[in-house]
């Protein structure tokens, strides 16, 4: 069966066999992998009607692409299921092409940001035979029961397939509701894999190997950024939905720490209270963040969070600039952001922002005052390293920003945009090129780690004089360090001071994991200055 058209396939009198594969392979996998929500939900719906279900996950075996394709060719699987960013797509048609060259046999659907906002050119560049838009667990079931019975498709909104030399559009996808969602089959995921690679975490989390569980409260997003898109109408789940699968959680692996990975939970303040309470009344032992607006958060509310266990609240700040804020739909101001910032250290939570640059009519002196604010979010007693987002702006489909570039002339259609912007779907549009813009990035990320390193050194020098333990070996140790490393020694001096530097002398008291921590520290210190310095 190809793309061209499409006929109802009937199976045997076994059910049908859906691979779900994970577009995560080494050619875009980070160091950290987050678990996979939306597959995870697609399968539970489809196991619990009686359907077979795999998946491959790249990213645990660290895969590459033709790895992928040679065990997805060798599958007994008769539904090949992937989903992914837009930023993926390329990879993902590329996958898909080798798949079908392999086994033309095999039937493909895609599902995602880049299929939702663009669902027939997804279909017209790619080798798949359907595409589901919108929110999928409704039409891939319905997709599945199709094909095995062989009946038509043409009732099942959410989904697009080409027949007879068109292409079929069926509309946006039916949502099914929270409660009427399984919760995931765990033992059909490497749980172990999910719980310790954490990510967006205090840097303590790492080094004790804190187990690390990601969820999700609600979908979609009530707010509407100029460069987001989030694929689906917002919905939330209800407190007591929330409780019980947090219940099942905590039971099944007892994290330590759970990561909130919504894309705006904090919606309002009474959800977010409703939420904590709900977990101090529990005693849920687990910290974890969330992702906020700095318009809801207030003294009261910020120390009920820190009570229930916050450790870290997501502020989308993105420019430090009132006007480009009105013009990317922000909905908040410079001073509200500065704001709930300081309100938020004051609870003792840590808070991070992401910064962008790139929005028209945005200099470098928005970005800088951007930057300064990022800067402020450290919390110097107890510094970490991961403070900010800072990133240049990436014209997504979907978007209002990518509305406004085709108003203003800069692509005629999705097509003309694909051939244009497909790469890397940046656009300029303050006057520097996406190199330029991206060398300020760098230089933006440089001085947040710069500024962690100086913290935690002045952290670690105050401990030291404070004299909160005594050890005239891990003197010796640094002194020693120091003699061995006369460059890093002065490098040291120009950034945190001579008298500072004496007081490293004069380290009393920490033992082997210390002595090589400050090592590290003063390391990462020169090495971003050496870095900065150079032009880097």
């Amino acid at each position: 069966m190809t793309g061209a058209t499409v006929t109802p396939f009937q199976t045997s009198k076994d059910r049908m066999k859906v691979l779900f594969v994970e577009p995560s392979f080494v050619e875009i996998h980070a160091d950290d992998a987050i678990f996979p929500f939306g597959y995870a939900c697609l399968g539970a719906v489809l196991q619990r009607e009686g359907h077979q279900v795999e998946y491959l996950l790249p990213s645990v075996k660290r895969l590459d692409l033709q790895q992928v394709v040679e065990i997805v060719a060798a599958t007994d699987a008769r539904l090949i299921a992937i989903g992914g960013l837009t930023a993926y797509f390329n990879l993902i048609t590329e996958l898909v092409s080798r798949i079908k060259a392999l086994r033309n046999d095999l039937l493909v659907v895609l599902g995602g940001p880049m299929v939702t906002y663009m669902p027939e050119l997804a279909l017209k560049r790619s080798s798949a035979d359907f595409c589901v838009v919108g929110e999928g667990e409704k039409a891939l079931l319905k997709l599945v029961d199709a094909l095995e019975r062989g009946t038509s498709l043409e009732t099942i909104t959410g989904l697009i397939y080409p027949s007879n030399g068109k292409v079929i559009n069926n509309g946006f996808g039916e949502m099914m509701p929270f409660e009427e969602m399984p919760m995931p089959n765990w033992d059909d995921f490497p749980m172990d894999f999910y719980l310790y690679s954490g990510w967006y975490l205090p840097s303590w989390s790492r080094s004790n190997k804190t187990k690390v569980f990601a969820w999700m409260l609600s979908r979609g997003c009530p707010m509407k950024c100029n460069f987001c898109a989030s694929g689906c109408e917002p919905r939330y789940k209800s407190i007591d939905l929330a409780v019980r699968e947090l219940d099942q959680i905590v039971e099944k692996f007892d994290p330590d720490y759970l990561l909130f990975a919504d894309n705006f939970l904090m919606r309002e303040k009474n959800y977010i209270s409703e939420l904590c309470h709900a977990i101090i009344a529990r005693g849920f032992r687990f910290k974890f963040s969330v992702t906020c607006r700095v318009n809801v958060v207030d003294d009261t509310l910020l120390a009920l969070m820190r009570r229930a266990g916050c450790e870290m609240i997501f502020y989308g700040l993105e420019c430090a600039n009132d006007q480009i804020l009105k013009f990317m739909r922000k909905g908040i101001t410079v001073n509200q952001a500065v704001n709930a910032i300081e309100l938020t250290k004051k609870a003792g939570i840590y808070p991070m922002v992401s910064i962008m640059f790139g929005q028209p009519a945005e200099t470098l002196d928005d970005f800088y005052n951007s930057i300064k604010i990022a800067l402020s979010t450290t919390i110097p007693a107890d510094p970490v390293p991961n403070i900010a987002s800072v990133m240049q702006l990436i014209t997504f489909p979907g978007t209002g920003i990518f509305r406004h570039a085709r108003e203003t002339g800069l692509f005629s259609d999705d097509e003309d945009y694909w051939n244009k912007y497909g790469n890397d779907f940046i656009i300029s549009y303050t006057g520097y090129n996406k190199q330029q813009v991206q060398k300020f990035v760098d230089k933006g990320n440089m001085l947040l780690r710069w500024k962690y390193h100086q913290s935690m050194a002045d952290k670690l020098l105050l401990d030291f004089k404070e004299g909160t333990t005594r050890s005239s070996a891990f003197r010796n140790k640094v002194k020693l360090f120091f003699k061995n490393n006369p460059r890093i020694l002065k490098a040291c001096s120009l950034l945190l001071g001579k008298e500072r530097i004496a007081m490293v002398e004069r380290f009393s008291e920490h033992d082997d994991a210390q002595s090589k921590f400050i090592s590290r520290c003063v390391s990462g210190i020169v090495k971003t200055h050496n870095r900065f310095r150079s032009g880097e």
